[in-house]
């Protein structure tokens, strides 16, 4: 019978220590109820995209080399016969290679500058044309940098930060108090604003790898600046002499006038000047 009773009464226990862990979350402030961003899980082992966080970039080093990111970067110096055929050569070219212009600009006869995007495949053949249409290369660079690490840690950050939007989601539907659904909504904004961050900086990656880019500058072989300027005449030459002695002459007649008329003032000083110092040398 005591056996029994026993059973019973922790069978009781049982029960209210679990309506009790039902009704928790409802009893829980704003700021607890709120779940933090958890990772994604794991997928199971062998499964695409099973590498976690920790492993992107191991993953990403041993990645074969056609399947990395790079971004080329090159700089031409070129010397041409003709500044506007050539600026017609190249951007003719960058249609032919599926590329684009991403700038031009022209001054005068004197130089030029274009700037265009050719596909990551087409780069050696599109430098190899435009040597071609050049007298002379005066300087030439390539720079090339590897953002394959950066694009694997952002595809890890952005399922880690999918993850935790549907977790909030989940989340949002089964709250009822008014402060939870404030909390919950404004930790989703902000997840959600990360995630547009991080596929924009993703999408950034993958058009600067995949469209290398070629700033182009230009310059004639002889300047074509004619013998005489133009605007230039003997006749105002003649003038502009002419105005410029009459000044002189008229800041020297001004200087004799001043001179005339501050006389009475320089004119005894000088004079004692003059007698004292013919005495001092009479008397050596």
């Amino acid at each position: 019978m005591k056996r029994i009773l026993v059973l019973l009464l922790a069978s009781l226990v049982l029960l209210t220590v679990a309506c009790g862990a039902e009704e928790a979350p409802t009893a829980t402030s704003a700021s607890a109820a709120v779940p933090a961003p958890m990772p994604a899980p794991a997928p199971p082992k062998g499964a695409p995209g099973a590498a976690t966080e920790g492993f992107a970039v191991r993953d990403a080093v041993s990645q074969p080399a056609e399947e990395r990111l790079i971004v080329r970067t090159a700089s031409l110096s070129l010397v041409v016969d003709d500044l506007g055929d050539t600026l017609g050569q190249i951007e003719a070219l960058a249609g032919q290679l599926e590329g684009y212009v991403v700038s031009s600009s022209r001054h005068e006869d004197k130089s030029a500058s274009i700037s265009i995007r050719v596909p990551a495949e087409q780069f050696p053949q599109a430098m190899s044309e435009m040597r071609g249409m050049a007298v002379r290369v005066e300087n030439e660079s390539t720079q090339s940098r590897d953002v394959t690490e950066e694009y694997v840690d952002l595809e890890s950050r952005l399922r880690n930060l999918e993850a935790s939007e549907e977790q909030l989601l989940t989340f949002l539907e089964r709250t009822e108090k008014l402060e939870d659904v404030v909390a919950v909504f404004r930790e989703l904004s902000s997840v959600r604003e990360r995630i547009e961050v991080t596929k924009g900086r993703m999408q950034y990656l993958e058009r600067t790898s995949a469209m290398s880019i070629i700033n182009i500058s230009l310059r004639p072989v002889s300047s074509p600046e004619p013998v005489v300027k133009p605007g230039w005449s003997a006749w105002e030459t003649v003038k502009d002499a002419a105005r410029g002695l009459s000044g002189l002459g008229q800041g020297l007649a001004g200087a004799g006038i001043w001179v005339v008329v501050f006389a009475p003032v320089w004119l005894p000083v000088l004079l004692i000047v003059f007698f004292v110092g013919r005495r001092l040398l009479h008397r050596l």
